[in-house]
């Protein structure tokens, strides 16, 4: 199958040997005139398929943007799941009902008496996971807040008049002037 186009023509009977001469020299001819006068000649399949070539390309670029960006929503996701499970403070069936509003409605959570006053003090967030909420620390509800902010349902901002260190066990032991070192 090392024939060419031509030799097999003329095997097949279908252009004798002085039509192929001339198309050759024809070719020829026209190869050389090309060279000799910088004639560059337009091939528009190349141009088509180099086109086409281009469309690809960009439409692979956009199609990896989009998983890209797919895949760093997920991980976004991801990341709050696991702060919310990882920081949840356990519910109390037999707890005092906290009543507060998500949206037009109003949803009710069971708390022990020091959960709730650190949610009204601001210490606690209630953030919505999945079809519930959970009660999670302050801190890490502006973690959650920088991610989705759509998912903090209630955060009360702290009183800054109030000493936001009450459980400190040396409030009461007073720190001596005269100390020296």
């Amino acid at each position: 199958m090392g024939n060419s186009l031509s030799d097999q023509l003329l095997k097949a009977g279908l252009v004798n040997n002085a039509k192929a001469k001339k198309v050759r020299s024809d070719k020829h001819k026209s190869l050389k005139q090309q060279r000799k006068h910088k004639i560059e000649t337009v091939n528009e399949t190349k141009e088509q398929f180099q086109k086409q070539q281009q469309l690809k390309v960009e439409k692979d670029r956009e199609l990896n943007r989009q998983i890209k960006e797919q895949a760093e929503k997920t991980a976004v996701l991801a990341q709050i799941k696991q702060l919310i499970d990882l920081n949840k403070l356990p519910q109390e069936p037999e707890g005092t009902a906290f009543n507060f509003s998500d949206g037009s409605k109003v949803k009710t959570l069971y708390l022990s008496d020091s959960a709730r006053e650190y949610l009204v003090k601001g210490r606690l967030a209630i953030v919505r996971s999945g079809q519930s909420y959970q009660v999670i620390p302050a801190g890490v509800a502006e973690k959650i807040q920088q991610r989705d902010a759509t998912l903090i349902v209630m955060v009360n901002e702290p009183d800054p008049s109030v000493n936001t260190v009450d459980d400190d066990p040396y409030a009461d032991y007073k720190i001596p002037d005269d100390l020296i070192w």
